[in-house]
């Protein structure tokens, strides 16, 4: 075999293992468990986006630190359309709205909100928000 030649060799693919289920919880869900956080909440994950400007009613809350930001963000039990659902929200104007009223949840939840982006002072961006 000259030098420009190469042996081709056969490549057999590898099937990858199939894993048990493991009985230990996630990384995240121990990270949740020692925050008091996570589960908990009912329904399907719904976007924020597939609720923009919809009245939705909150029905319950946690706040929780951020893993990608130094900021906390807030995990979200709704009512949408008569289902449960949950939703995860880091809009600081949100999440600091909520942490006013998170000493006396039971008397400010459940409640109705509309979640929606409002425009910056200067108009260039926009943030999300609730009334």
């Amino acid at each position: 075999m000259s030098p420009k030649e190469t042996k081709k060799t056969p490549v057999t693919p590898i099937e990858p293992e199939e894993k048990a289920p493991s009985s230990e919880p996630s990384e995240s869900n121990r990270l949740a468990s020692k925050l008091g956080v996570g589960g908990g909440f009912e329904g399907e994950p719904i976007e924020k986006t597939d609720i923009e400007n919809q009245e939705v009613i909150l029905v319950d809350f946690k706040i929780a630190p951020s893993q990608y930001k130094e900021a906390n963000f807030a995990m979200l039990q709704l009512e949408v359309d008569g289902a449960l659902r949950t939703c995860n929200i880091g809009g600081q104007v949100i999440v600091e709205a909520l942490e006013k009223i998170q000493g006396d949840k039971a008397s400010n939840l459940p409640a109705e909100v509309i979640f929606f982006k409002a425009p910056t002072k200067d108009g260039k961006r926009s943030y999300w928000t609730m009334k």
